[in-house]
């Protein structure tokens, strides 16, 4: 790039290069630890089409791992975690034919859906865009937090199918060093998604899933 006359170079000096983002997987492939300057992210992935999406305790417990391991590591340095800020996210696959047919109606997954009428399809469409909701301190979701709820429409590389992702995630501020309120923080977290889930999604989608509401 051209130097810009009068500017001033900023330099900064380090023991260890700036960490990226980093990735750690568990020997099945499925447990994902993702570590960056300023954030972590425990994740599950699905390696093989019977893979069953695990519980949040499952989730959590990898969590606990992940986290004193970068606890363990801080300490010896003399140093201290803290956490500022904490994030939950559910993601959902559906695949087309399961509960809906047509990105312009998604009725039979959400429960307020209005489907688009045909005369303005083509000009707006789920098929080419990104849904995205939000939600704060309501029936669903505790005081503090912050819920989005996204829509995406995409193509599962495994067989070309096309699917529906529906993600919804809680955030909020945590400040704390203490991994029980931590833990405990994203407990609500996700049992807001949990109830959040339930509220949105469709009475048909219930019986299909075999949910009680």
């Amino acid at each position: 790039m051209p130097a810009t006359i009068g500017a001033v170079p900023e330099i900064e000096v380090a023991d260890i290069p700036p960490m990226r983002r980093t990735w750690y997987l568990a020997e099945d492939e499925r447990t994902l630890i993702q570590a960056q300057d300023n954030r972590m992210h425990v994740n599950w992935r699905r390696v093989q089409e019977g893979d069953v999406y695990p519980r949040y305790q499952r989730v959590l417990t990898e969590f606990e791992f992940a986290l004193k391991a970068l606890q363990t590591f801080v300490i010896e340095r003399g140093e201290v975690v803290a956490a500022v800020a904490g994030e939950v996210t559910y993601v959902n696959h559906i695949v087309e034919g399961e509960l809906w047919s047509d990105w312009d109606d998604l009725s039979g997954v959400l429960e307020d859906w209005v489907p688009i009428p045909k005369h303005v399809r083509g000009v707006a469409s789920l098929e080419s865009t990104i849904g995205l909701t939000a939600f704060s301190d309501g029936s669903f979701v505790s005081p503090g937090h912050y819920m989005t709820l996204e829509l995406k429409s995409a193509e599962r590389r495994t067989d070309k199918a096309r699917v529906l992702i529906l993600q919804l995630t809680n955030r909020g501020a945590v400040d704390t060093t203490d991994f029980e309120a931590l833990c405990e923080w994203c407990g609500r977290a996700s049992e807001d998604i949990v109830r959040g889930f339930a509220a949105l999604t469709s009475p048909r989608a219930h019986e299909y899933w075999r949910r009680n509401r």
